[in-house]
């Protein structure tokens, strides 16, 4: 069901924002790693809101919210 409202794989809804333009949080669910060394060590430099149009849903526009 979530796949079909975001339109990603492994993103879960984590909360409905509005239903009509659909706004929706959402979190990623797999493990991530440095895109140069591949490591899985990280540590947080900052955090941020990044928001994404995803595909239209019954000719609705979707908009999810990603903390990043």
């Amino acid at each position: 069901m979530e796949r079909l409202l975001t339109g990603l794989v492994d993103f879960s809804i984590k909360k409905v924002i509005s239903v009509r333009p659909a706004r929706l949080e959402v979190v990623y669910n797999r493990e991530t790693c440095c895109p140069q060394c591949g490591s899985l060590r990280k540590r947080i430099k900052a955090s941020f809101w990044r928001k994404i149009n995803s595909t239209p849903q019954q000719g609705h526009p979707v908009t999810l919210l990603v903390y990043c």
